[in-house]
C-alpha cells in the first residue's frame, strides 16, 4: 500500500478596513481589527482548537502510526498571538508529540518570488526562525504560497537547503506521468519533489459533500477503496489541503432538545428517507442535537463539509486517513477496514 501523506496549510489573512477618499493624509491604518478578531476566534473555536485536540488524540491513541504535517504562514502566529493563544497553545502540544512536521514558506503567504528573489529570501529566513521558536522545529520540507512552483525557485530552495519542496500535480505538466512518485526537480542535487494528487484531495476538501458529484455520497470504506486501487501504481499519495476545511463554517446553528410520544410515523412518505430500515417506528423518543446550516454568502467550496463530522481513523497498511461520518446517517460511516 503506497503511503499516504497529510499535510495541511493554515492561514488567516488580514481584512481591510473600508478607507474612504477624506482617510488619505489623515489616517494610515489599513486593518479591520473587528473583523479579523471576529472571523479569527469563529474559525478557532469551530475548527483549529477541536481539529488540533482530535489531531493530538489520535497521535497519542495510535503509538507513532498517524502522522501530519503543517504549513502555518507567520500571519497565522501573529494572529494567534493576538486573538486566541490558546490555539497557538493546541500546535505547540502537537509539536510536542514529534508526530508532527511543520515546513517552511514565505511569512506573509506571498507572492514574493515572482518579483524578488531577494525579498523571498529574508521572508523564507524570517518564517524559518519563526518556527524554530515557536516549535523547536527545524524544517526541511518548502511549499511555496499556493504550490507556485517552477525550476528557478526549486533551485533557489535547494541552495537554502532544503531536502524536500511542494508543488501542485497538474496535468498539463505532468503529462503521462503520475503525481504518485517523488521527483527530482532538474539541477538540483538534493532537492526532492513532492506533487498533490488533486483528484483525491478535491474529493475531500471540494466535492466531498456535494449532492450534484456522481460519486456522492462518500463513505470511508469507498474512499479507502480508491487509495487501495492505486496499490502497485504509487510510491506514496499526497493529500494537500486547507485547514480550515475540515469543518463547516456556517453561521446558522439550531438547538433541538425535546421529548415525544410517536404512536406511528413513515419519513418515508415525506420522501427524506425512502430504505432505511428507521423509516417507521414508534414510541418514545428523545431528540437532542445541533444542525449547522451553511453560510451562503461564502464560497459553496468552503461549505464542503457540511453535514459532515470526523470520525476515528481508517487503517490502510500503517497510514490513517480520517473516516469521515454523514452527521444524518452515522452508522453507516465511519467504518474501519482491516489492512490488507
Amino acid at each position: 500500500m503506497a503511503a499516504i501523506c497529510f499535510y495541511f496549510q493554515v492561514h488567516q489573512p488580514k481584512r481591510l478596513r473600508k478607507y474612504t477618499y477624506f482617510d488619505i493624509g489623515h489616517n494610515h491604518y489599513y486593518e479591520d481589527d473587528t473583523a479579523n478578531r471576529e472571523i479569527f476566534l469563529k474559525v478557532a473555536n469551530k475548527c483549529y482548537l477541536p481539529a488540533t485536540s482530535l489531531f493530538l488524540e489520535l497521535i497519542n491513541k495510535y503509538n507513532g502510526m498517524f502522522k501530519i504535517a503543517f504549513s502555518i504562514t507567520g500571519v497565522f502566529i501573529e494572529q494567534c498571538k493576538r486573538y486566541s493563544p490558546e490555539t497557538l497553545d493546541a500546535f505547540k502540544r502537537l509539536a510536542a508529540t514529534g508526530q508532527v512536521e511543520f515546513l517552511n514558506e514565505t511569512y506573509y503567504h506571498s507572492l514574493s518570488f515572482l518579483f524578488s528573489q531577494e525579498e523571498f529570501k529574508q521572508q523564507v529566513e524570517k518564517h524559518r526562525q519563526l518556527i524554530k521558536s515557536e516549535f523547536n522545529y527545524d524544517a526541511t520540507t518548502f511549499r511555496n504560497t499556493e504550490l507556485i512552483y517552477n525550476d528557478e525557485l526549486a533551485k533557489v530552495v535547494d541552495s537554502l537547503g532544503y531536502k524536500v519542496i511542494l508543488a501542485e500535480g497538474a496535468d498539463k505538466i505532468l503529462g503521462w506521468r503520475s503525481p504518485n512518485y517523488v521527483y527530482q526537480p532538474q539541477d538540483c542535487q538534493n532537492l526532492k519533489l513532492l506533487l498533490r494528487n488533486y483528484r483525491l484531495t478535491d474529493d475531500i476538501a471540494f466535492r466531498f459533500s456535494e449532492r450534484s458529484w456522481s460519486e456522492y455520497p462518500v463513505y470511508a470504506d469507498k474512499y479507502a477503496y480508491w487509495l487501495h486501487t492505486l496499490h502497485g501504481q504509487a510510491d506514496l499519495i499526497n493529500l494537500f489541503m486547507d485547514f480550515d476545511g475540515l469543518v463547516n463554517l456556517g453561521k446558522k446553528e439550531v438547538d433541538y432538545d425535546f421529548h415525544a410520544k410517536i404512536d406511528y410515523a413513515n419519513l418515508a412518505k415525506l420522501n427524506l428517507i425512502k430504505t432505511d430500515s428507521l423509516s417507521v417506528f414508534k414510541g418514545d423518543i428523545s431528540i437532542t442535537g445541533r444542525v449547522l446550516y451553511g453560510c451562503r454568502q461564502m464560497n459553496p467550496a468552503q461549505d464542503r463539509w457540511n453535514r459532515f463530522l470526523i470520525n476515528e481513523p481508517l487503517l490502510c497498511h500503517g497510514a490513517f486517513i480520517l473516516a469521515p461520518r454523514c452527521a444524518v446517517a452515522s452508522r453507516r460511516g465511519g467504518t474501519r477496514i482491516p489492512a490488507c
